[in-house]
This record gives structure tokens, C-alpha cells and sequence, in this order.
């Protein structure tokens, strides 16, 4: 039996071709199939924040119970002030409109007197004209004591012409203010019945009230830093994971995706790449009379990715800042898929244990 000694070269060049070989296949993983813990379920969050100031009057809904969008009640506002209010401009428009109806026949009265004037005006104007033409045919006819008096006359009835015109100015005018009061008291009241409509909070969207602060007797205001609670809705829900950025250098929208929830172990699910998010705050500078640091500028070079789970899922509600592990599998290097397959489905499973 011979002995095959070891020699350096032979074993260097063995060994320089695994690490060769494993750091190929572990880059190809990286860039083909990457893999991610750093994955949270995000959904939209609304602050209630009622429209209408007063004081609580009941409180309907429980924290952390389902809500339909429209349906349910939040909480009750005292009434009582805007129903007044909506009281007395309904009151103030019936007496608008009644006096739209009053202007409206002064208005017909006053354009009836303007036609009574100019008919009178007229007659005068004819007299005065035969009275003249008469003087100027036989002088002896016709005394000018006549002809003025007919001159006079006319000028009364012209006088009373004008004055009948103005009425009619003054009743159009009169009866077009009484419109825009109707106008502008149907506005003020169509206000106070949204303002009435506002004391009854409800959910805006399907979700659920977390941080629910507000009590009967409460005096809540309309203004956001002082919201009653926070609204989750669950309507949405975003799907979001965090990937150095070299390992998305081959990641684009449509890619396949597995993902596996920390809430629902052992169980893997199928989604879609929605988009890659080209922007990170780490690249914001903030607008102000201070000279950015340059110390201060950097990176950790991780970028988040927008994940939409197959409308097909069937899994019950994620809860809001949910954890897991997502796998993306890009259209290349198909062969190193399986790690991450394989890597995706021993965290569904380790997630039984922590």
C-alpha cells in the first residue's frame, strides 16, 4: 500500500476554489433570490378629530372592536346649540323668502304705475300739441293761458313718469337684495345643518379606534393636535421590506415573492413586487437657516420595497407593525432560488419558537 503524501499546492488550490465556488453561489443568492427579515406590516392611521367643538355626549364605540366605514358611530356630540341655530335660519329664510314675495308684487305695483305714468304723460303731450297747433291756426281760438296750462300739465305727467321709473329701479333693487338674502341665509343654514350633521362621528373607513381618549363629558375642539383617538384602517395594508441596496440591483416590479409572518407561523404565502421605493430620508435635508453638517451626511444603504400579497391570500388580519421574512426571486439565476426558498420556509417555522 502507497502513501499519498499531502502536498501545499494541490491543497491550496482545492481550498482557493471552494471559497471560489461558495462565494460565487452565495453572491449569486444575494443577488438573485434576496432574502429579509426586516419586514413590517403597515396599514393607514387616522386621527379623529371631530369637525364641530362641544361636549361629548355618548361614547359608542370600544377600542380595538371591527368598525364599518359610514355605519358605525364613534361618539355623540351635544346637539342641542347647532340644533338652534339650524331653529332660527330656518326661521330667517321662510321670512327671507316671504319677503322675496313681498318685493316681488311692489315690484309689479311699482312697473304698473310706470305704465299708468307714461300713459298719463302721453295724453298730456297730445293735448299740449293740439292746444299748440291750434294757437298757431287761429290765435283767437285758443288763449295762451290754455297752452300753458297744457304745458304744465305735461310736465306734472312727465315728472310723474320719472318718478315711477325710479320706484321701478327702487323695486328691482329691492327685490334682488331680498333674493341674495334668501341666497345667502339658505348658505348659512345649509352650514349649520353640516354642522348639526357633524355632532354624529363615525367611522370613516373599516377599521378599528386604538388610543381612545375620549370620554362622556369630554369638550372636544376642532383641532388636530388634540385628536379623540387614533382610527387603524384596515381597509389597507401595505406590505413593506428593507434590502441593502446592492441586493436590489436585479429586483423589479412583478417579481415573485414569498413572505412568512411572524403572527402566523409555519405558514408561507405568495405576493408580488409593487414597487421598489427609490427615495430614502436619509437623503432629506431639511429647509432651514442652519448649514448641514457635513458629518452628519450618510447612509446605511438600505432601501424599502412595496409588496402586494396574491389576491387569492386567504389569512386572517395582519396586526398593524406585524413582522416576518420576505424572498424575492428575480427572473435570473433561477438555480440559487431554492436557498431562499428554503431559508424563507425554516423562519416560517423557527417563528413557533421565537
Amino acid at each position: 500500500l502507497r502513501l499519498v503524501k499531502p502536498r501545499p499546492l494541490p491543497i491550496a488550490v482545492a481550498v482557493a476554489a471552494g471559497v471560489v465556488l461558495i462565494g460565487g453561489i452565495v453572491v449569486a443568492w444575494r443577488l438573485f433570490s434576496p432574502l429579509s427579515s426586516r419586514v413590517v406590516v403597515a396599514q393607514y392611521v387616522v386621527e379623529i378629530v371631530p369637525q364641530v367643538r362641544g361636549r361629548v355626549k355618548k361614547v359608542h364605540a370600544k377600542p380595538n372592536v371591527p368598525l364599518k366605514a359610514s355605519k358605525d358611530i364613534l361618539f355623540e356630540i351635544d346637539s342641542e346649540p347647532y340644533q338652534l341655530v339650524v331653529d332660527q335660519l330656518r326661521g330667517q329664510l321662510a321670512a327671507a323668502k316671504k319677503t322675496v314675495d313681498q318685493q316681488r308684487a311692489a315690484l309689479e305695483a311699482a312697473r304698473a304705475g310706470l305704465d299708468k305714468a307714461r300713459a298719463q304723460a302721453d295724453l298730456a303731450k297730445v293735448e299740449l300739441d293740439i292746444a299748440v297747433g291750434l294757437q298757431k291756426q287761429n290765435p283767437g281760438a285758443v288763449s295762451k293761458l290754455r297752452v300753458s296750462q297744457a304745458e304744465q300739465q305735461f310736465k306734472v305727467a312727465a315728472a310723474g313718469s320719472a318718478e315711477a321709473l325710479a320706484s321701478v329701479h327702487q323695486a328691482e333693487a329691492a327685490y334682488l337684495a331680498a333674493q341674495e338674502t334668501v341666497k345667502s341665509v339658505a348658505a348659512q343654514l345649509a352650514k349649520a345643518e353640516f354642522d348639526l350633521a357633524q355632532c354624529v362621528i363615525r367611522a370613516p373607513v373599516d377599521g378599528y379606534v386604538v388610543n381612545w381618549q375620549v370620554r362622556e363629558g369630554t369638550y372636544l375642539v376642532s383641532f388636530p393636535l388634540r385628536p379623540a383617538g387614533t382610527f387603524v384602517d384596515t381597509s389597507e395594508r401595505e406590505i413593506l421590506a428593507a434590502f441593502p441596496q446592492n441586493q436590489l440591483r436585479f429586483v423589479s416590479e412583478g417579481d415573485d415573492v414569498e413572505v412568512a409572518f411572524r403572527s402566523l407561523p409555519g405558514r408561507v404565502y405568495d405576493a408580488k413586487v409593487v414597487q421598489v421605493i427609490m427615495s430614502t430620508g436619509e437623503g432629506q435635508f431639511q429647509t432651514g437657516g442652519a448649514i448641514p453638517s457635513a458629518s452628519g451626511i450618510g447612509s446605511q444603504g438600505i432601501q424599502a420595497v412595496r409588496i402586494a400579497l396574491a389576491s387569492d391570500a386567504d389569512l386572517p388580519p395582519l396586526p398593524l407593525g406585524g413582522a416576518g421574512t420576505v424572498a424575492i426571486y428575480t427572473s435570473r439565476g433561477r438555480a440559487v432560488h431554492i436557498i431562499s426558498k428554503v431559508g424563507v420556509r425554516l423562519r416560517a417555522w423557527m417563528y413557533y419558537l421565537f
